[in-house]
């Protein structure tokens, strides 16, 4: 409809209706399709360019109006042009036959003129005679035309179009010139007819092609729209996938080096439990050494007690002495027992210590691999990565230096052990003083 915007206050000639200016075309309230309103030159319209209370186009006249379906008028409109009634001549060219209606038995009928002149000769029908015709209709004999029916509902028959009579009935028979005539002015109006009907046909189908093509047009550009989208998802999914796949590997990586220090921190702590366990069979082995020293000071004490009233000799006060400097130094190995206790103790509290130092750090390496996993970021997730390499480092130098210790406390140990089995009376190792065998064979 666009394509015929154009065409509005241009003239159309209407047959069997005259010439008009069109005036709107497009669709009516209440109708199906599209209509042609134009506004006729005479006041022999059906309405003022309104139709069920809506006004689509004004008119010069009260009753110019008139609405035509516009498939019927389509090849009119195309031919439509500015030019105005006063510029085309009367001819009878340019007038049509109306249809011989089948309820009239006259022989022939009048091709209707012009609008201007059939409204002459409806202002002037009392006045004017059969000569006064005859010179524009060729000296034919007209009768009347028959009217539309006008009895149908007024809003579709507003919508129609209504042939506009104005003819004058005669008495006259025709002749075989003027029946020759008719016949040939019939045919003519049916080769009319049938091309109206054609140039109909053929703006309806001009019509739906241009629909169909218009529809075509947007199918195809929104077809050209979700490809753009698609090409653009399709760059932004290829741009991204590298940085995908980059994310997974390292999560991988990741997740690996997080099995990975679990294990170590497992084998660490099974290595500590094994080693506490070490040191508290030693302590105990320790405090049963203490036990036994004690009981042995205690019976060299009444032993000694016993011989140094009894025996007055040389030998016996050698032996007291002896007895004497065996129980300085038992006293003197108390001590030093004592102190090794005292040491082995503060050892052990800084081996528990140390150990509840390195199981909360593995609580927080974990806690930190775990936040790891979950961060996307490369530059974070390497900083944490160090930070973890260094962290398990210093474990593991901290746990170096524990195995350093323990091996010196066992070495200490060994020490003490091969002191405490040196005997002092025959200057060899292997048994202590309170074991000596001199000491039995000289009582």
């Amino acid at each position: 409809m666009q394509s015929f915007q154009d065409k509005i206050d241009c003239f159309i000639q209407i047959p069997n209706i005259g010439r008009g200016k069109i005036k709107y075309i497009g669709p009516v309230e209440n109708k199906n399709g599209y209509f042609v309103g134009v506004d006729l030159l005479a006041n022999i319209g059906k309405n003022d360019g309104s139709f069920l209370g809506t006004r689509y186009f004004s008119t010069e006249y009260p009753q110019s109006g008139l609405f035509i379906q516009f498939p019927k008028v389509a090849h009119l409109v195309e031919q439509a042009s500015r030019v105005a009634l006063e510029s085309v001549p009367v001819t009878r060219n340019t007038t049509s036959v109306v249809k011989e209606s089948p309820r009239r038995n006259l022989e022939g009928q009048l091709p209707p003129a012009t609008p201007r002149r059939s409204m002459m000769m409806k202002n002037n029908i009392k006045t004017m005679t059969i000569p006064d015709l005859r010179p524009h209709q060729e000296m034919i004999p007209v009768v009347d035309q028959q009217n539309h029916n006008n009895n149908n509902d007024d809003d579709d028959d507003s919508m129609e179009i209504d042939a506009f009579s104005s003819s004058v009935m005669v008495d006259q028979p025709l002749s075989p010139e003027q029946r020759q005539h008719q016949q040939q002015e019939q045919q003519q109006e049916q080769q009319q007819e049938q091309q109206q009907k054609q140039q109909q046909e053929d703006a309806v189908m001009k019509l739906n092609i241009q629909q169909s093509m218009n529809t075509i047009e947007q199918q195809r550009q929104t077809i050209e729209k979700y490809e753009v989208l698609l090409n653009e998802q399709r760059v932004v999914l290829e741009e991204i996938q590298p940085i995908m796949d980059a994310c997974e590997q390292k999560s991988q990586l990741l997740l690996e080096e997080r099995n990975r220090l679990e294990e170590q921190v497992t084998l660490q702590q099974s290595a500590q439990q094994k080693q506490r366990a070490e040191f508290i069979q030693e302590q105990e082995q320790l405090m049963a050494a203490v036990d036994k020293l004690n009981e042995e000071i205690k019976e060299n004490e009444i032993r000694m007690s016993q011989n140094s009233t009894a025996s007055e000799s040389v030998t016996t006060v050698l032996t007291s002495n002896n007895d004497n400097e065996e129980l300085e130094h038992l006293r003197k190995y108390k001590q030093d027992m004592t102190t090794a206790k005292v040491k082995w103790d503060k050892e052990k509290e800084q081996l528990r210590m140390h150990n509840e130092s390195l199981s909360k750090e593995y609580k927080e390496l974990n806690k930190e691999l775990m936040a790891m996993s979950n961060d996307a970021g490369a530059s974070k997730q390497n900083e944490d990565s160090d930070k973890l390499m260094k962290q398990i480092d210093r474990l593991e130098q901290q746990l170096s230096d524990a195995r350093k210790q323990i091996k010196e406390l066992k070495a200490s140990k060994h020490q003490e052990e091969e002191r405490s089995q040196y005997c002092v009376l025959c200057e060899k190792s292997g048994h202590d003083q309170l074991h000596c065998p001199s000491q039995y064979a000289s009582t």
